[in-house]
C-alpha cells in the first residue's frame, strides 16, 4: 500500500467497523455493558486485532507523508553506537537507550518503527483493559477511534507512547498499586518529559482537588486568563522550564514560515470547543445523579491538564500541548458506558455515543489532517 493511501484506508476501516458495532449495540436492549459480566473473556481476539493493526502501522513507508517519521528515521540512521547514552534526570534517557539498543542490534529502521507501534498500541490497550475490563473491544474502538490515534502512532511517536504509559500510570494509581504506578510514571517521563503535566494533574486529583467542579472552575478561569493575560502566563511557563520544547513553540508562534494551523498567535476557539466535549459529557452524566470515584479522577485530571494548554493556546503547535489532555478522551467517553448505570438502556446509549464519537473523530481528521 502506498503512503498516501494509509490514512484514508485507516479511516475507512475504522468507520465501517465502528458503524457495524454501533448498529449492533443500538439493536440490543438492556444494560449488559454496565453489568459487564457476560462481556468477560473476549480479550484474546482484541489483542490479536491490535497486534495486526500495530504491525500495519509500524511497517508503513518511511516518508515525510507521515510527518516526523522521516525525522526519526534520519536520527536513527545517523546514530553513533560507539558511546552508550548518558542517563540523567533532565534527559529522555528511556527513549535514547531504546533507540540505541535497536541500532546496536542492527535493526532496520522499519523494524524500529514496528516495535514502537506495537508498544504504542499494546500499552494503550493494556490501559483500556484496566479501565474497562469487561468490554475490551469497545475500549479498543474508542482508543483507536480517537482523532489523534493514527497521528501519534506515525508522527508524534514519543509523545503518543508516553501518554499511553501515563494512562497505565493512572490506572495503577487508581487501583492503589503505587509501586507499579511509579514505575509507569518513570518510564513515561524517560520517553517524553511533557507527560509530567498529566502525571502531576493525576496526583493533584487524587490528593488535593477531589471535587470535579473545583477543577471545572479552574478550567473556566484559565479561559478568562488566556483571553486577557496570555503573554503573562506564557512567560511564567517559559521561566519554569518544564520542557525546552515549550520555549521553542512559544517563540515559533511569531515565525512566519509556519502554516496558519501551526503558527499560533490567536485564540483557538475550534480546539476549545473540541476540548469542551468531555466536560459536557461529564455534566450530563452528573445530572443523572451517577457518581464514580475513578471517573471523577479522570475528569479532574483532564480539566487540570487542559487548563494549562488553554493558557498557552496561542503558541505554535498548540495541539501538541492539547494532546496532554486530549489523550484521556477515549477513556473518559467509554468508562461510564461500561462501569456506570447512567442510561435507561445502556447498550443503545453506547451505540449512539460510539457513533457520535467516531464521527467527531473522522470530522476532526478531515479538517486538520487531510
Amino acid at each position: 500500500m502506498d503512503a498516501i493511501s494509509y490514512f484514508p484506508f485507516f479511516l475507512s476501516m475504522l468507520g465501517i467497523i465502528s458503524l457495524a458495532t454501533s448498529v449492533i449495540l443500538m439493536s440490543m436492549n438492556g444494560d449488559t455493558l454496565a453489568v459487564g459480566e457476560q462481556n468477560k473473556g473476549y480479550y484474546a481476539p482484541v489483542l490479536f486485532i491490535s497486534i495486526i493493526l500495530a504491525l500495519w502501522i509500524g511497517m508503513r513507508p518511511v516518508t515525510s507523508v507521515f510527518g516526523d517519521t522521516i525525522n526519526y528515521a534520519i536520527i536513527y540512521r545517523a546514530l553513533d553506537t560507539s558511546e552508550f547514552p548518558s542517563i540523567s534526570f533532565g534527559s529522555e534517557w528511556g527513549w535514547e537507550i531504546f533507540t540505541y539498543l535497536c541500532k546496536l542490534n542492527g535493526l532496520h529502521v522499519s523494524t524500529y518503527f514496528t516495535i514502537i507501534a506495537v508498544l504504542y498500541t499494546l500499552t494503550g490497550l493494556w490501559a483500556m483493559k484496566r479501565f474497562v475490563p469487561t468490554s475490551p473491544f469497545l475500549g479498543m474502538l474508542f482508543l483507536v477511534g480517537s482523532a489523534f490515534f493514527f497521528s501519534y502512532g506515525t508522527n508524534g511517536l514519543r509523545n503518543g507512547l508516553a501518554c499511553n504509559l501515563t494512562l497505565l500510570f493512572m490506572a495503577y494509581a487508581l487501583e492503589e498499586r503505587y509501586a507499579k504506578a511509579a514505575l509507569m510514571a518513570i518510564i513515561a517521563l524517560s520517553i517524553h518529559r511533557s507527560v509530567m503535566l498529566p502525571i502531576v494533574s493525576t496526583v493533584v486529583a487524587l490528593t488535593l482537588v477531589r471535587n470535579p467542579f473545583s477543577a471545572l472552575y479552574i478550567w473556566i478561569g484559565s479561559i478568562i486568563c488566556s483571553l486577557f493575560f496570555s503573554s503573562f502566563f506564557s512567560s511564567i511557563v517559559s521561566l519554569i522550564g518544564i520542557d525546552s520544547r515549550i520555549d521553542l513553540y512559544l517563540s515559533a508562534s511569531e515565525n512566519t514560515l509556519l502554516t496558519e494551523a501551526e503558527s499560533g498567535g490567536f485564540f483557538r476557539w475550534d480546539f476549545l470547543l473540541y476540548s469542551a466535549l468531555p466536560i459536557i459529557y461529564f455534566l450530563y452524566i452528573n445530572s443523572k445523579g451517577v457518581r464514580d470515584g475513578w471517573f471523577n479522577t479522570l475528569i479532574i485530571t483532564y480539566l487540570l491538564s487542559n487548563s494549562l494548554w488553554i493558557l498557552l493556546i496561542r503558541a505554535a503547535f498548540s495541539n501538541r500541548f492539547a494532546y496532554l489532555s486530549w489523550f484521556l478522551m477515549p477513556v473518559i467517553f467509554v468508562y461510564p458506558l461500561c462501569n456506570m448505570r447512567a442510561w435507561a438502556n445502556q447498550n443503545q446509549a453506547a451505540g449512539i455515543i460510539l457513533f457520535l464519537y467516531i464521527s467527531m473523530s473522522i470530522i476532526m481528521c478531515l479538517l486538520f489532517f487531510l
